[in-house]
């Protein structure tokens, strides 16, 4: 589990002599069709760094992240810092393979990985889950009343909650199918029929 933070989803594209390219969860975005920043500061990071990721990587690559901070989301912990973006993954475009992202973060440029800060590990037993959901909904819990993001960087708040993801190699090619999130009471949504 790694700390889910309340911002905006976004994505570095990068492609090997390719301006990169900036998404929401949805659409390409440029500086003139933004949303909250995140296009123009993806325009504006360091070439050298985006070399470094891109090696990194072993090729063309996605990278996936939340841009959080001041004006984005409220109400939060991390809506109390200057806007970065925490990086939760990677995803080789030509294998759609999840590839290991935790050495992509730049803290000089104001990217993180979600892996610097509190993880969470349990074994669930999904025929009797009872004893490890009492755990995460503890853990979320603690999440929500001080996030971990906030409190890496000095800051006082609520969290969101948890993202739960497999860990086992022989889960990895459903990684995907298989993440789901754990929220706070605060975060919850009720969907009226």
């Amino acid at each position: 589990g790694t700390i889910k933070t309340h911002g905006s989803n976004g994505s570095i594209v990068l492609r090997k002599n390719e301006k990169p390219i900036a998404q929401s969860r949805e659409r390409i975005i440029t500086a003139q069709d933004d949303n909250c920043g995140f296009a123009k500061f993806a325009d504006n990071l360091p070439t050298v760094l985006l070399q470094q990721f891109y090696d990194y990587c072993g090729g063309d690559v996605a990278i996936y992240g939340e841009w959080c901070g001041k004006g984005i989301q409220s109400g939060v912990a991390v809506s109390q810092l200057d806007k970065r973006f925490i990086i939760f993954g990677a995803m080789r475009i030509d294998t759609e393979q999840w590839i290991n992202s935790s050495g992509l973060k730049s803290a000089a440029d104001n990217i993180y990985n979600v892996e610097d800060f509190k993880t969470f590990n349990i074994d669930i037993d999904f025929s009797n889950p009872q004893e490890q959901l009492d755990k995460i909904n503890k853990w979320t819990e603690e999440v929500e009343n001080q996030c971990p993001v906030g409190a890496y960087f000095n800051v006082v708040g609520i969290g969101e909650g948890i993202v739960w993801s497999p860990v086992d190699p022989k889960w990895q090619h459903l990684k995907s199918k298989l993440t789901f999130k754990t929220k706070g009471v605060k975060h919850q949504q009720t969907i009226k029929k």
